[in-house]
Order: structure tokens, then C-alpha cells, then sequence
């Protein structure tokens, strides 16, 4: 490499002349980097608009000051743009290239393999990943595909399928081999695909492979598709979980139903538009992670042959075996989930300038009645920092995306429990969750509502908040609010096991307000120490509740100070 300062002009040798030769060659580098650069950005595949790891081109979405307003919806094309440098691939699709590279070999017969617990043992803690089957459009089940003549000199009837417990070969994959539901809601529920005994079908006008290479089987349960935690927690969080355990995450896979589990088809059908299959995709809990809707195996099918006739839709991967990994029982890290929600929606995360405590309120039960007030009296301890206040009864239309800018955006969360709540699972890693508890009249004590589903969620800090009886005093859903054991409402049914106020409202004040003001103020510390900015916990008023006058009290003038409006990144 050329010095900065010339040597000395040695006798009888010529003098280098740097410049002439360097600079012909700057101007090239930059010719070249203006060239791509412009046919990057007519790809869209700048570092603002890049490509996800899986290869999918990400779209931009900005809020602008006025309010949270999403410029552009999501994008249902399947691009095929090489990965930008700025987008890592994701720990969930550390496998995908490769297996992407095996998919361009035309196949000759099926494998798989599995992980987890092997099915003799515990068939519901089975998952499993089919290489190269086929849906058959008339039966509705999948082929596997045995070739004798791949191995020289192989049985009659192909390489076993697997052994069993106690060394008999199998031919056929065993009735018990997969629980493509949840195993706490069905534990009969079975899945399995068929042996072929025959090469690959030759592909033709009836034998096509999908538009989607993966295929991801889910059997869901209509009881629990009204609710947003459930339909994330139980049902779309194990699908992408199998994607998860092999690498192989790609927002391009197709989720296909077998059947229904815990109900009826119709039912199911039913159900599928509340929160998966939804008119608007941006309201949609699927569209977190997946572009196309759910749909049924035979009717998937019949989409891609173009009418219902026979024939077989193939593809490269097919995972099934959702069993045990919802994120009540799933011993997996819940953190590539919520990445690969930010990077499919493009969400952009940079390091806070301050702390964001965004309060979220519900509508119809468990609300926190005096929630505005209590913003104001954060807003006035904290000065530094920005607070959000989100009240879901009257603001119902954030979209999907909305919700997950929002929470990648809060520092700090304070939430009554219930299915809002899980919308936490979107914080920034280390944020703090502080989740208010509900009181329980038969164990005398107050417990927790969702702590068997955070309790395999490492990446947050989670502080659940305990009330007692004199923060339910004054509200005004009291009595109605109340379920009973003997009541005639569906609900009543939980008084035995919850009690008779897990579904009433709580008033902050006088103990109970310093009880939240101090989980507040912890989190503040924590918040300060992690990104040293202890700055952030000056210039603040300390203040109090007066239970008396019922009004927000500020160094003994009664005034608060500080909008309750909602800020533009979370309207």
C-alpha cells in the first residue's frame, strides 16, 4: 500500500507518482458505488427498505408527528432479493439458505427427522420436519415417499420408517406420532403422513410443488380464536416455534388445517376471520409473521391445481408437532419470535433518548378506572420522560403494527392483566413489564393471570404488581362486575377457581398509588443504571393522593400539569 509521504528519490530510480495512479481509481470506486446504490434503491432494497433474512423485501412504516399513521400496508408479494447487509440473518432461519440450496435438486424420495421426545415415549413433545411429501388433493393426507432402488441393495419394502421402543422395525409412521394442536386443550388429536412405496412423483399438470416451499401444520381450537393472547400464545407462537427449532423461519410458509381440534369445522370457519384469517390484514395476529392466510389442506389444494380434481401439491419442508410448544409449556426461547415479528414489519428500533412508560388501559373489565390521573402524576415525578397513555376502549383501531412500533418503543409498561397484556411480548429486550395483578376472594390473596406464559419469556423484566380488596373499593362496576358460583352467566363458572373479582375494576389511591408509584420508580432506576442516564431521575415533584378530595395533589395546589393526550407514538 502506497505511504502517505513519498520515499526518497533514490539515484538512477524513477519517482512513484501516487496521485496519478490512486485517483483514476477513487473515482472508479465511486462510479461503482453510485451505480449499485441507484439500482438498490430502484430495487427497494436500500438500508431504509431492506431485504429480511429470508430474502422478503420489508416495508417501511413511519409515524409522523400528529400521530401514529401508518404510511403503507403490508406487502402480500414474494420477492426474491438477496438479503441486505444490514439485515443479519435471524437466529430462527440459520438453516434456511442451505436448505434452500437442497431445494433446487430435483428429489428422488422423502426423508425427515424430529426432535424433541421421541413418540413412544411422548408423541405431544414430537416435532418433525417431512423433506419433500405431497398433499394429496382427494384424501387430504400427505405421501412419504420410500424408494427401494435409492439404496443399493435395499428390502423389498424401502429403509424402515423408525423403531420402536423396543427395537421393532416400522414400516408405517406409528396412529400416535404428532399432536399438531395443543396438548393441554386435546390430547387425542394425531397426525401423521402416509408411506408410498415409490419414487418422487414426476412432476406434471396434476403434480405441482406449492407456491410456498414449507408447509406448517396446525390444528386449531375454535374456543380459543376470539381472544388476542390465546391466538398468539396457543395457536400462532407454536407454529412458528417448529420454524424456530429447525432454523427455518420464513414469513413465505404456508399454515394449512387438517382439522379442527376442540370443536367443529364450522365452528373453526367461524372463528378463523376474528383475529387469523381477518378481512383487514393489519389487524391480523397471523400477518405478524406469515403472508398468506390459513387454509384448509383440501382446499389449498384445490387453489393450486385450479380445480378439485386429483392431484398432488408438493413441498420442500412440512413441519408438524405444535403439541408442547406453546408458551405455556415450551421449553424454547421466546426472544426470535418477537424479532422476527420487528423484522417483517420493518420495525425500526434505535437506542432511547429517553424513557417511554406507556399505560394501557381496556375496555369492559379489569380497567383501571383512575388511569389518566395516574399518568399525570408520572408525567410530573419524571419530567424526562415520555408518557404514553393507550386506552383500548376508545381507541380500538390500532392496527397490528401500531401495537408492535408502540411496544418497541416502551421503556416501561404498566398494564391491568388479561389477553391485552400480551401485547408486552413486543417490549425492546430488557424493558420492564409491570403487570397488575388481580385479587383472588377465595385463596385470600393476590394472584397473577398470565404468569404461566412470562414465565418462559427471558428476555424481559417482569413485575407483577399485587393488589388487595381496598383497591377495588369506589369503582363503579361494583356489584355487577362480580361473578358468583351459583350465577347464571357463562363466566360464573370461574368463581370456584378465581374468585369473585377477577373480572372488576380497581381505583388507584392513598397505599395502593404509592404501591405503583414504586414499582415505577425501580424501573426508572433500572432503566437510568442500564443506559447511563441517571439524568432522567431529576427535576421531578414529588406527589401524593388525596383519598378525600379524590383529586391529583402537586405540592399542595391541586394542579397536575401535563396533557393525558395520547403522544404521537402511540395514537
Amino acid at each position: 500500500m502506497p505511504s502517505a509521504v513519498s520515499p526518497p528519490r533514490l539515484s538512477g530510480s524513477k519517482r512513484r507518482r501516487p496521485a496519478r495512479v490512486l485517483f483514476p481509481s477513487l473515482v472508479t470506486v465511486i462510479a461503482l458505488w453510485y451505480l449499485l446504490h441507484t439500482r438498490e434503491r430502484a430495487a427497494g432494497l436500500t438500508p431504509s427498505d431492506g431485504a429480511d433474512s429470508t430474502g422478503q423485501k420489508r416495508n417501511t412504516h413511519s409515524f409522523d408527528e400528529g400521530g401514529a399513521h401508518e404510511q403503507s400496508s403490508l406487502r402480500q408479494a414474494r420477492t426474491t432479493h438477496p438479503r441486505s447487509p444490514s439485515a443479519p440473518p435471524l437466529s430462527s432461519s440459520w438453516a434456511l439458505e442451505a436448505e434452500q440450496a437442497a431445494w433446487r435438486v430435483p428429489p428422488k424420495y422423502s426423508t425427515h427427522t424430529c426432535n424433541g421426545q421421541k413418540f413412544y415415549d411422548n408423541w405431544h413433545m414430537t416435532t418433525c420436519k417431512f423433506d419433500n411429501i405431497c398433499l394429496n388433493a382427494s384424501t387430504g393426507e400427505f405421501e412419504y415417499y420410500v424408494d427401494p432402488s435409492a439404496i443399493p441393495g435395499g428390502l423389498s419394502q424401502g429403509v424402515f420408517i423408525d423403531f420402536d421402543a423396543v427395537g421393532n422395525a416400522l414400516i408405517e409412521f406409528p396412529d400416535k406420532m404428532l399432536n399438531p394442536g395443543h396438548s393441554l386443550i386435546d390430547s387425542n388429536v394425531s397426525w401423521r403422513p402416509v408411506v408410498r412405496r415409490t419414487r418422487f412423483p414426476k412432476l406434471g399438470p396434476r403434480v405441482k410443488w406449492a407456491p410456498s416451499s414449507q408447509a406448517l401444520i396446525a390444528a386449531m381450537p375454535p374456543p380459543l380464536l376470539w381472544n388476542f393472547g390465546h391466538v398468539m400464545f396457543d395457536v400462532l407462537v407454536p407454529v412458528f416455534n417448529m420454524q424456530q427449532q429447525f432454523g427455518l423461519y420464513d414469513p413465505s410458509a404456508q399454515i394449512l388445517i387438517p382439522f379442527a381440534v376442540n370443536g367443529t369445522e364450522s365452528s373453526l370457519r367461524y372463528w378463523l376471520p376474528t383475529l387469523i384469517n381477518t378481512k383487514d390484514r393489519n389487524k391480523s395476529v397471523l400477518h405478524l409473521t406469515y403472508h398468506s392466510p390459513a387454509a384448509w389442506t383440501r382446499e389449498y389444494a384445490a387453489q393450486v391445481l385450479g380445480d378439485k380434481g386429483d392431484g398432488l401439491v408438493c413441498f420442500h419442508a412440512t413441519l408438524a408437532g405444535t403439541g408442547m410448544l406453546n408458551r405455556q409449556q415450551a421449553d424454547v426461547d421466546a426472544l426470535p419470535y418477537r424479532q422476527a415479528v420487528v423484522r417483517h414489519l420493518g420495525i425500526r428500533e434505535e437506542a432511547p433518548r429517553r424513557p417511554v412508560i406507556t399505560i394501557l388501559n381496556k375496555k369492559g373489565r379489569r380497567m383501571v378506572e383512575n388511569f389518566r390521573e395516574v399518568a399525570k402524576i408520572i408525567r410530573t415525578r419524571y419530567p424526562h420522560s415520555q408518557v404514553n397513555v393507550v386506552d383500548f376502549g376508545k381507541q380500538p383501531d390500532l392496527t397490528m403494527r401500531q401495537q408492535v412500533q408502540l411496544m418497541a418503543d416502551t421503556s416501561i409498561l404498566i398494564s391491568p392483566c388479561g389477553g391485552l397484556a400480551t401485547v408486552l411480548t413486543f417490549l425492546r429486550p430488557q424493558s420492564t413489564a409491570i403487570v397488575l395483578n388481580y385479587w383472588n376472594t377465595i385463596q385470600q390473596r393476590s394472584m397473577q393471570m398470565e404468569d404461566n406464559y412470562y414465565q418462559h419469556m427471558e428476555y424481559l423484566d417482569f413485575q407483577y404488581m399485587p393488589v388487595n380488596p381496598a383497591d377495588y373499593e369506589d369503582t363503579f362496576d361494583r356489584p355487577w362486575c362480580e361473578i358468583h358460583e351459583n350465577g347464571t352467566r357463562l363466566e360464573d363458572a370461574h368463581s370456584v377457581i378465581l374468585g369473585s373479582l377477577v373480572h372488576c375494576n380497581i381505583h388507584f389511591k392513598g397505599e395502593g398509588l404509592d404501591r405503583l408509584l414504586n414499582y415505577v420508580d425501580n424501573a426508572m432506576l433500572r432503566w437510568a443504571a442500564r443506559w447511563g442516564r441517571y439524568d432522567v431521575l431529576k427535576g421531578g415533584t414529588r406527589q401524593s393522593y388525596s383519598p378525600l378530595t379524590a383529586e391529583v395533589v402537586v405540592d399542595g395546589t391541586g394542579a397536575a400539569g401535563g396533557s393525558d393526550a395520547l403522544p404521537a407514538a402511540a395514537s
